[in-house]
């Protein structure tokens, strides 16, 4: 073989072969002006005709043959390794090192399946967690619905019991209603029958008075008195009127007076005096009527708005609740940045997906504190929305840029952290960023940048800067000086003490919005009394009124007191007149029984009309109830098709507690109602947040609705979640795994216990070699498997395991195989094996899976020495075992007997052996011996050795070649002289 070194330095090999040929026949040089050269391998071949093998391959296959030993492939590699050992074997090795690198072969086991298979299970295992995630999710959904039904039961219950209370209300009413027209119609019955007693009893008195009075008429003296009463009679009826229309303007100037005094309105009150001049009582009277209209306008608007400020009180109130609750359970307020929060959730749930441990964080998170807490307005005022800006690790910005190219939150600030993490912000000395404790060094720099230059400043300097803030918000940029708005903050986040402070503000807050709730009220309370006297004021004015009656009657008083004495005069003169005086007695006597029967007849017809009123209203009552049971009834059926269980369930609890059975099962309390109405309105809420949770992150297809009628279809994705998607996954997780156990058992384990067998087998034959040489010392290979707890031990025990129970090469072993095994020591032995085996393969990166995977580790080594003086000694135990001088001569006789197997196997071998330092720690004596030894077994040694080593084995060597070395690429050959 040629070794050429090319340009490039590197070292080609050319084989040649040529049979029948010595050395010393074959030309190495060649000669040119004068000079000798070595022959490059294309002028070799050429010179000596030799022919050049295809590839080192056939060069070797080709050295083996001519060396008698005719080796191929494995053969081949096994006999090089002999050869290499005896070259390279480390004299100081321990004897387990010792036979690890130069005794037993190198056996690498592809744990590659394995890996792929462990791969498999943790992307699967990977895939379950996301689908048990997601049937979490959904199940705290399907919760929510379930309380959401819960309160709509308990609400519908107690809407059922309204309308059936309402119902039997009604059926007693309308029962209590005909009971009442009935005893009205009897007594209507009656009543007629008196009345018409009492009109023939009255027609009959009639007669007599007309019989009287023409009599009386007949009388020429009573014909002027009875004009003068007629003419009374006229102006008494007028008087009656005049004196109720005085009455009814009286009453209305007594309103007026109350209402200016309710409303406290700066107007002259109207008095009975203003009446002797009408026009201008009429005049004041419309004045005040335009002025009631523009204040009814006036307190109409007013109510609209204390509402509308009322039902913005109450929103507000849920808010600040809400924050409370969020402070309460140690949480940062962010109701106000609802997009912020939504991208932040998107972006944690792909970093979980990608089994990144990275999080996503507002940027305020990373505060720890402020270092003086009346700076906290101005800075958290300036920073505003910056303090929800996104913040990522570098390495993942790309990953949270694309989520938020596919979000629906577009229009959050997500940090470039990774063009950041390149910036170093200014800062000056006074800077405002010294205010703050951040824990993050990409925080850090991203607040440097927003407050770096900033110099927080005493008010009065902070015009002398271009860029500075003041504690009490003034402040200076863009070259103008102003102040900072507080109101705007919305709630704290800086620091560890903005869950307390924002709480406290939210308890603030809300004492403020309950004392102006009240106001509010009080203000509604008093705007509605209002405007019922606007109301009564305004109907009371726009009725028609008579102000010149005043006048009339004193007019018609003087009247009626001249028609009086008139009568007076003519009666006076008749006083003599004894038939006058008999008829006069007798027509008073008529008129006034004719006077009470016609009170009794009224009263009576009063009595039945208002009898006959109460049964029309008796009536309409009737059929109005009639229709409200009607339509109770009906909804009543609707409630018993709709919601059977609470519809039985809600007239049960009601019967039971009509009849004193049970204490509860009324309807509920305003204050329990209202309580009711306020959970289902925080379980819809709960609903829509778990709702919108479980989509974030989703693709718009892939999302559900989000309503209060999707239930059956979360139902329906968790079942098939379960059912198909997650017993699928189950089933592929249990058939990999078993896969996963499978190739551990026969690509790892039956390897190992192949390996350790094979290597038990050269072991004992490298000990009937070794007792076969002839040396004054022996040596035998002790070689065991370890035992005892290590985990190589419990491999090697369930490798004998697997072999009593026939599960190695089995695929389908199972534990009910087992003869020989105990059950509950087999699972145990299980388990624990796949511990190991899960341990093993998670240390991909370490030296300790190389180690798991060499058979050689799993036994035990020593060599046992017996001659003259020791018997059955150990080599580790004997002296110059640590120095490498105990072990030089037996590692040398171990070494050579393995490669004496291979040349004993075959007959007119070469037995060449090549050894590189000899000798190096031994003294003369031993040399000799050692020299003997390799006699003894005719083996052809080639030493290469310093020149200190020619005296002990330079006479013993056929030839000496000695090299000189000039340089790394120059060496020459030179010659040596033995001396006695």
């Amino acid at each position: 073989m040629i070794l050429e070194t090319d340009s490039s330095d590197n070292v080609n090999n050319f084989w040649y072969a040529q049979d029948g040929k010595r050395l010393e026949d074959l030309s190495f040089f060649r000669e040119s002006e004068g000079k000798k050269f070595v022959l490059n391998a294309k002028e070799f071949g050429i010179k000596n005709q030799a022919k050049i093998m295809n590839n080192k391959k056939d060069g070797i296959e080709k050295f083996m043959a001519m060396t008698g030993l005719k080796l191929q492939n494995d053969g081949i590699m096994k006999y090089r390794r002999k050869l290499k050992n005896i070259m390279t074997y480390n004299p100081e090795a321990k004897i387990q090192q010792f036979i690890k690198e130069s005794v037993l072969e190198e056996k690498k086991i592809n744990i590659n399946k394995l890996k792929e298979a462990k791969e498999s299970i943790e992307e699967i295992t990977k895939s379950f967690t996301i689908l048990e995630k997601e049937i979490r999710e959904l199940d705290a959904i399907l919760k929510a619905f379930d309380d959401y039904k819960r309160i709509c039961s308990r609400l519908t219950k107690d809407d059922i019991k309204r309308v059936y209370k309402d119902l039997l209300a009604n059926q007693k009413e309308k029962e209590n209603s005909i009971k009442e027209m009935k005893e009205h119609c009897r007594e209507i019955e009656m009543l007629a029958k008196r009345i018409d007693q009492e009109l023939l009893e009255k027609e009959k008195k009639d007669k007599e008075l007309r019989k009287a009075l023409q009599h009386y008429d007949q009388m020429d003296a009573t014909k002027a008195i009875r004009e003068e009463k007629e003419k009374l009679d006229i102006l008494g009826n007028e008087m009656k009127e005049l004196s109720e229309k005085e009455k009814e303007i009286k009453i209305l100037f007594k309103q007026i007076k109350q209402f200016m005094e309710t409303i406290k309105l700066a107007m002259k009150p109207l008095n009975v005096s203003d009446l002797d001049d009408p026009s201008a009582a009429r005049k004041e009277v419309d004045s005040l009527r335009e002025t009631v209209k523009h204040l009814f306008e006036q307190n109409a608007v007013e109510i609209n708005r204390l509402k509308g400020s009322l039902k913005q009180m109450e929103e507000e109130k849920i808010v600040v609740d809400q924050v409370i609750k969020t402070c309460e359970r140690n949480l940062p307020d962010y109701s106000k940045v609802p997009n912020q929060y939504g991208l932040l959730n998107e972006i944690n749930n792909k970093f979980k997906s990608l089994g990144i441990q990275s999080e996503a964080k507002f940027s305020s998170a990373y505060v720890v504190e402020l270092k003086d807490e009346e700076w906290r307005n101005s800075i958290e005022t300036f920073l505003g929305w910056h303090r929800y800006s996104v913040l990522v690790e570098p390495e993942y910005f790309d990953i949270a840029d694309q989520v938020m190219d596919r979000s629906r939150y577009k229009y959050v600030e997500l940090v470039n952290t990774k063009l950041l993490s390149r910036k170093e912000p200014k800062i000056v000395e006074d800077s405002l960023l010294n205010k703050l404790v951040i824990k993050n060094k990409i925080a850090h720099t991203y607040f440097a940048y927003w407050l770096g230059r900033i110099h927080a400043v005493e008010k009065k300097n902070v015009s002398v800067h271009e860029n500075a803030i003041s504690k009490e918000g003034k402040i200076s940029r863009n070259m103008a000086v102003s102040f900072l708005n507080f109101n705007k903050i919305g709630s704290y986040c800086l620091g560890e003490d903005a869950v307390l402070l924002n709480k406290e503000r939210a308890l603030k807050e809300k004492k403020e919005l309950e004392e102006e709730e009240v106001r509010i009220r009080e203000n509604i309370y008093l705007q509605q009394r209002r405007k019922m006297a606007i109301d009564n004021m305004f109907q009371a004015l726009n009725k028609q009124y008579d102000f010149e009656a005043p006048v009339k009657m004193k007019e018609k008083q003087e009247q009626i007191e001249i028609c009086k004495a008139s009568i007076q005069k003519l009666e006076d003169a008749l006083k003599n007149n004894n038939e006058y005086m008999a008829l006069v007695e007798r027509i008073a006597e008529i008129e006034s029984s004719l006077v009470i029967l016609n009170q009794s007849i009224e009263k009576n017809k009063k009595r039945k009309i208002q009898l006959e009123q109460k049964n029309d209203s008796l009536k309409i009552g009737i059929e109005q109830l009639t229709k409200s049971i009607e339509e109770k009834n009906g909804r009543i059926d609707a409630f018993s098709i709709d919601y059977l269980s609470e519809f039985r369930e809600a007239k049960k609890e009601y019967d039971l507690f009509l009849a004193k059975e049970r204490e509860s099962g009324d309807v509920l309390v305003p204050s329990s109602r209202e309580r009711a109405e306020r959970e289902k309105s925080s379980c819809e809420k709960d609903i829509i947040q778990k709702q919108s949770n479980y989509n974030m992150g989703k693709y718009q297809e892939e999302e559900l609705p989000v309503d209060f009628q999707s239930e059956e279809v979360y139902r329906k994705r968790k079942n098939r979640l379960q059912v198909d998607d997650f017993e699928d996954i189950k089933q592929k997780l249990a058939i990999r795994t078993k896969q996963y156990e499978n190739i551990f058992k026969n690509e790892f384990v039956l390897k190992i216990k192949t390996n350790i067998e094979d290597a038990h087998a050269d072991i004992k034959e490298i000990n009937r070699q070794l007792r076969k040489l002839q040396f004054s010392t022996t040596y035998q290979f002790d070689v065991r498997n370890v035992s005892g707890t290590t985990d190589y031990a419990k491999i090697l025990d369930y490798a004998e395991y697997l072999k009593k129970n026939n599960q190695i090469g089995n695929l389908q072993g199972t534990l009910e195989g087992m003869n020989d095994f105990d059950e509950k020591e087999a699972i145990k032995q299980e388990e624990e094996i796949k511990k190991i085996i899960n341990k093993i393969v998670a240390k991909e990166h370490n030296n300790e899976l190389v180690d798991f995977s060499d058979y050689r580790n799993y036994m035990e080594y020593e060599v046992i020495v017996n001659n003259e003086e020791i018997k059955n000694g150990r080599l580790s135990k004997l002296a110059g075992y640590n120095s490498g001088a105990g072990t030089q001569i037996p590692y040398t006789i171990i070494l050579s007997a393995a490669l004496a197997m291979i040349y004993n196997a075959r007959q007119n071998s070469t037995r060449m052996v090549f050894i590189d330092e000899p000798f190096e720690k031994m003294s003369d004596k031993n040399i000799k011996i050692m020299l003997n030894f390799f006699k003894s077994q005719s083996f052809q040694v080639i030493f290469c050795a310093p020149p200190n080593k020619l005296d002990s084995i330079g006479k013993e060597c056929a030839a000496v070649i000695p090299i000189k070395k000039i340089s790394k690429s120059n060496m020459t050959v030179g010659w040596v002289e033995f001396n006695e």
